[in-house]
């Protein structure tokens, strides 16, 4: 942190006066420990000078080093957004403890509007959510070591429909390909391994998992008959799954726990090497992974290759590569069957980490394929009506606001030209993650003026707010904001209505 620095002759040395608090002082920007952003105060001290490592705090789980808080902050809280940052002196956005240096006992509060700042104090730490409301957490257990799958006892053949014919022979000719999505069976006579299995495969125990008839060549056949696909909404049950990466590793299982408060991160800037793995514990055929930074908006991975395996030793791919450029990544590529998932993170970046608040994937396409084309659709809305097309122009740095505080009654209203069928609304305010609604409910109307009792009503909590509700035929949407807040607007950096299958 850059300080103040008194320069002195010896003999002013000696008449000078330490300041005290409240004396007048002239702050400056870079004169900062801490900011405040969306409600929340950050650390940003540089080395912890002036003896401000040795201070401690009280949490939630007993008093902690000032550096221990800040960075489990960060790890828990991330960074805030950039934009409207507010810098103060004192560590805790002016709340303290001040470090050693006699600027801070003058002016521990804000640096960035001269000394009218120095005695205003920002929001302390949101320590709750950091170490939770009083009970101290349990220790992070570390990662668990993969294990492989138990054998299946062999089977008999199952009746099914259709017929079986062969297609590869272990040892002598294991590679094949399946075309679309199918039934396959490995093993020989009455003792058979059977999967549903799309894109390349092999014959052999290793893809399969184990061996269905020790010490015999054994063969591998198709049905006949097609597997009817799944939706396009249709995502893999994560249950049993296990997580490794990089780094953090004992944070991996928060990526699979479908909340997008939670998250694991590198905690560190992205660099390449960087990479997140899944063992699904046994083959599944999927076509698509969702990496979604929750409330880290800007955490997204800068570049990325997907790789795959069936006994997480040996690697095929990678079988796409690209880059991310929002808080949601779809990665789709051609259909795989595999027990493990690699996701690397092959770009840099020198100030976000890259994070996983929560990752999924899917077979027949990402989510983003049941969504409606909101092309021509008509927008109103209670405040700011020039950019409410920027709520479904695709892009995620634009947005439409309230250009004021949350407060009852204010709306966004769509007209989609014509009925339509849905089931669920997705609000993102990636950009501004706090701009979340505290409170909503939505109506559907024919005509745009019979709107009845809301769909659904409920409140956001991240910087995604999903709404899903029993299918619906209607022209007109309407989500108004039924909760206020002191200081975050409500925003809308992009708004998708799904069809219902």
């Amino acid at each position: 942190m850059k300080k103040l620095f008194y320069c002195f002759t010896a003999l002013a040395m000696a008449s000078q006066t330490l300041p005290v608090r409240g004396q007048t002082t002239n702050p400056q920007p870079g004169w900062k420990d801490s900011y405040a952003v969306g409600g929340k105060c950050y650390c940003d001290s540089n080395g912890y000078d002036h003896g401000l490592d040795t201070k401690t705090v009280d949490t939630p789980q007993g008093r902690k080093n000032v550096v221990e808080v800040c960075t489990a902050i960060t790890r828990v809280l991330g960074a805030g957004a950039t934009a409207g940052r507010i810098p103060y002196n004192d560590i805790q956005c002016g709340n303290g403890p001040a470090n050693d240096a006699p600027d801070e006992a003058a002016c521990p509060g804000r640096v960035d509007i001269g000394t009218a700042g120095c005695n205003e104090k920002g929001p302390k730490w949101d320590l709750a959510s950091v170490y939770g409301g009083g009970t101290p957490a349990p220790a992070p257990a570390p990662a668990p070591t993969p294990t492989p799958s138990p054998s299946p006892s062999p089977a008999p053949a199952p009746t099914a429909t259709g017929s079986w014919s062969q297609v590869a022979v272990e040892w002598d000719s294991p590679s094949f390909t399946i075309t679309g999505i199918r039934r396959v069976r490995y093993g020989i006579n009455t003792s058979w391994i059977e999967r549903t299995l799309t894109g390349p495969a092999t014959c052999s125990n290793a893809f399969f998992g184990s061996d269905p008839a020790a010490g015999t060549r054994k063969v591998c056949e198709v049905l006949s008959t097609p597997v009817t696909a799944p939706t396009a909404d249709y995502v893999l049950p994560r249950t049993g799954w296990i997580a490794t990466a990089s780094s953090a590793a004992a944070y991996t299982s928060l990526a699979l726990d479908d909340t997008m408060s939670t998250r694991w991160a590198t905690e560190a800037t992205q660099r390449p090497g960087q990479y997140f793995q899944i063992d699904m514990g046994k083959i599944n055929s999927f076509d698509s992974i969702e990496l979604n930074a929750g409330e880290h908006p800007n955490d997204y991975p800068r570049s990325y290759s997907v790789m795959v395996s069936n006994d997480g030793q040996t690697w095929r791919g990678p079988i796409t590569q690209g880059q991310g450029n929002r808080t949601i990544t779809d990665i789709v590529f051609q259909p795989q069957s595999a027990r493990f998932v690699r996701i690397n993170q092959n770009g840099s970046h020198n100030s976000n980490w890259w994070t996983i608040a929560d990752v999924k994937l899917r077979l027949n396409g990402p989510v983003s394929a049941g969504v409606l084309d909101p092309t021509g659709w008509a927008l109103f809305a209670s405040s700011d009506p020039i950019n409410t097309r920027a709520a479904v122009d695709r892009n995620s740095s634009s947005r439409w606001a309230t250009q004021t505080v949350q407060q009852p009654g204010q709306f966004f209203q769509i007209d989609m030209l014509k009925s339509q069928r849905f089931n669920k609304i997705v609000l993102a305010s990636e950009g501004n993650p706090y701009d979340y609604p505290r409170g909503y409910s939505v109506f559907v109307s024919s005509d745009g003026v019979k709107w009845g009792s809301p769909v659904a009503s409920g409140a956001g909590n991240s910087a995604t707010t999903t709404i899903s509700f029993a299918t619906r035929d209607a022209r007109y949407i309407r989500i108004e904001q039924t909760s206020s807040h002191p200081s975050n607007w409500w925003s809308i950096h992009e708004l998708s209505v799904f069809k219902s299958q």
